[in-house]
């Protein structure tokens, strides 16, 4: 009997039966779309940096932590398969869980500790020439601050041996700070792409001063 795919696995990680490949990738494609129309709309939603974004995969995006809206906010000008990281719990949501696990999320726990089932999805992705995001804070910011950044990025970069784009995102957490369940309508949302860290500065560095490297960079954004 032959071995499960690396990513019918994650599939099965997420509880949810995927669409054949071109149907997910209509999917994506839509709610992409349809996201960002309202991201503009009711936010302002404005892109700096774009030029900083590789034309294809595979590469990982790092950036700060301040709402729901994040994913989409990150992926809203990458070109190519985006998988983001979501919550565990989100998958478990009726209707909304299947949407994302078809708009190529990967589930993560957020309970403490690494999620090495997590980081290995994301290495599998970045191993097909995807393109991941994470968010290397771990959970959304409870004041706005970008609070120290977790050792997981560091290790799918080195593992993978991928560029690193720094993303920040600034607004988001005024329109929806994780003490509200529906965001505000109005406000202003940036995203703001830094220069991708190369391949070769990845691999030179050992795992926690990577880490300090991408907090310096998101900081610095």
């Amino acid at each position: 009997r032959r071995p499960a795919s690396r990513r019918v696995v994650s599939a099965r990680r997420s509880g949810h039966r995927l669409l054949p490949k071109p149907l997910r990738w209509l999917w994506y494609r839509f709610w992409k779309n349809l996201y960002l129309l309202w991201l503009t709309l009711a936010h302002r939603l404005r892109a700096q940096g774009k030029h900083n974004l590789p034309p294809r995969g595979p590469y990982l995006i790092i950036s700060n932590h301040q709402s729901l809206h994040d994913p989409p906010i990150v992926g809203s000008n990458v070109a190519g398969e985006f998988h983001p990281l979501a919550r565990e719990s989100l998958f478990r949501v009726p209707v909304f869980g299947w949407g994302i696990a078809n708009c190529n999320a990967i589930p993560v726990r957020t309970d403490g500790g690494q999620d090495r089932a997590a980081i290995q999805s994301c290495i599998d992705r970045l191993e097909e020439g995807g393109i991941v995001a994470v968010f290397p804070e771990g959970s959304r910011t409870p004041d706005g601050e970008i609070h120290p950044f977790l050792a997981g990025a560091s290790l799918i970069a080195r593992k993978a041996k991928v560029p690193v784009v720094p993303a920040a995102i600034r607004g988001a957490y005024e329109v929806w700070p994780r003490s509200r369940k529906l965001p505000k309508v109005g406000g202003r949302i940036r995203v703001i792409y830094g220069a991708p860290i190369p391949v070769e500065t990845v691999a030179s560095l050992k795992g926690a001063e990577l880490t300090k490297l991408f907090e310096r960079e998101d900081l610095r954004l």
